[in-house]
């Protein structure tokens, strides 16, 4: 099991060039990083063992789109969150990939501070000041602890500081 500074991701990226340069952004934030090419191969690591604090995954991986990896991973390792990317990325399929229990949501290509930062956030990492100047946007939500009620945070473009809201 790999152990990085601040955590290990599984991501799951079909372009060799695009995990790659992924990986080494990751790497060099302080995180473990498994890079896997499609959905089966990160399927057959969990069900080998593997244990990542989140799973990055493109939307569109060649074999499983990122939906059904989601539901497959929520089912057998509900711990585990996920986070998916996508070319197409719109705000309908956002706001559904997130009620379907994405964590987040990011638009490819992915802005790197804001994922850095993200990730860092999500596993109680304080992010740096120059990551909490980022200016991107994203959003994302979690589990309340036992209350069923989901937290979104939201990052906007100009502040880039949460706004938290429940609902």
């Amino acid at each position: 099991m790999k152990i990085g500074r601040i955590g290990h991701i599984l991501l799951v990226e079909r372009d060799d060039s695009v995990r790659e340069a992924t990986a080494s952004v990751l790497e060099n934030a302080g995180f473990a990083v498994s890079p896997v090419a499609t959905a089966d191969e990160a399927v057959d690591g969990l069900r080998e063992g593997e244990r990542p604090a989140l799973v990055l995954s493109e939307h569109e991986p060649p074999d499983v789109d990122g939906s059904a990896l989601m539901r497959l991973i929520a089912e057998r390792w509900p711990f585990i969150p996920v986070v998916l990317c996508s070319h197409a990325m719109t705000r309908p399929m956002r706001a559904l990939l997130i009620g379907q229990g994405a964590d987040a949501c990011f638009d490819k290509p992915v802005d790197t501070v804001a994922l850095v930062g993200f990730l860092r956030e999500r596993m109680g990492r304080p992010a740096s000041d120059d990551i909490r100047r980022c200016q991107s946007s994203f959003s994302t939500r979690w589990h309340a602890q036992g209350f069923g009620r989901r937290r979104r945070r939201h990052f906007t473009a100009d502040a880039c500081q949460p706004l938290d809201t429940y609902f």
